[in-house]
Order: C-alpha cells, then structure tokens, then sequence
C-alpha cells in the first residue's frame, strides 16, 4: 500500500468506534486497513448485533423512516441500544451530551 501524505490532515482525531458484526471478518480487516493507510492509532471495535431475526417491538416504536427497511432499523435500533450499554448512555442523553460530557454521565 502507498503511503498516504495526507495522514497528517487526521493526527488530532478523537476515539474513534466502530461496529462490526462478529460473522463479517473481512469488514474489520478493510476497517484496520483504512486505519493503518490513515496511520489512525486511537479506534475500537465493537462487536455489533444482528437484530434481523429479533423482535425489537420493545424498542421500535411508531413507524421507522420509510427509506429504511424494517430490517435495517431493527438492526439500527439494536446497536444503538449496544452504544447505550457500551458507553452508559442514557435514554434521554443526546449524543451531543455525551461528547460535551467527554463520554462521561452527567
């Protein structure tokens, strides 16, 4: 792989985390590899949650964006409420708060 001159542009970047389903293993190797070509040191994986098959009923309320098929929110709404548990998120804390709060409760 080339080396990027352009890694520096991202030397001052927060934490960054992404989510990756544990039966996806060629999505975290591209994931490192962009890491590594943007000399990124400071990320983590969370090992995301397939709900597809689950009923979420206690957590989709109301109708989900018509764009969105009712699998893709059920698997959005999931790792959401993975975020939330991962990092104690609050119900009513905006992610804004959060980042605010630097990842910390208020």
């Amino acid at each position: 792989m080339d080396k990027n001159k352009s890694a520096y542009k991202l030397k001052n970047l927060p934490p960054i985390y992404y989510i990756n389903l544990d039966g996806q293993p060629d999505r975290v190797e591209y994931m490192e590899d962009q890491f590594k070509y943007w000399e990124i040191k400071n990320y983590t994986r969370i090992s995301g949650y397939d709900g597809r098959e689950d009923d979420l009923g206690d957590i989709i309320k109301g109708v989900y964006p018509s764009m969105m098929t009712s699998g893709e929110a059920r698997v959005s709404l999931a790792n959401n409420q993975k975020l939330r548990k991962t990092f104690g998120w609050e119900p009513s804390m905006k992610v804004e708060e959060w980042v605010k709060n630097n990842g910390q409760k208020n």
